[in-house]
């Protein structure tokens, strides 16, 4: 059992990038998994853009997770209104996938978009 600060801290506990195809693209994409604080981020800003289209939900979430093949992120939140502009069924293959890395489920989306 894992008792000492310094060993659990220095775990690698964060995956490989995960390749999704999107047909919309003809190609494919990674995205990285995200750390507990960008979970966080990401259901503040659920909250805080509650008002908006869900297209500008689905596309911070494919901003913060669509990455190269090292996990580190091609897009940054100046790119959110880009992404939102893109094919809906593009983007909702990267939602779709994104939602499960960060382990929420559409019950709690919808929970956090209420509140």
């Amino acid at each position: 059992m894992l008792t000492d600060k310094s060993a659990i801290l220095a775990i690698e506990d964060i995956r490989q990038p995960v390749k999704l195809e999107v047909p919309e693209w003809n190609d494919s994409v990674y995205l990285r998994w995200p750390t507990a604080s960008e979970r966080d981020e990401w259901e503040i800003y659920i909250r805080e853009n509650s008002t908006k289209p869900a297209a500008v939900i689905r596309a911070k979430l494919a901003a913060m997770l669509v990455s190269d093949e090292t996990g580190k992120r091609l897009f940054s939140d100046g790119d959110i209104p880009a992404l939102g502009a893109k094919s809906a069924p593009a983007i909702d293959r990267i939602f779709s996938r994104g939602v499960k890395m960060f382990a929420v489920s559409e019950s709690e989306i919808e929970e956090l978009e209420k509140n």
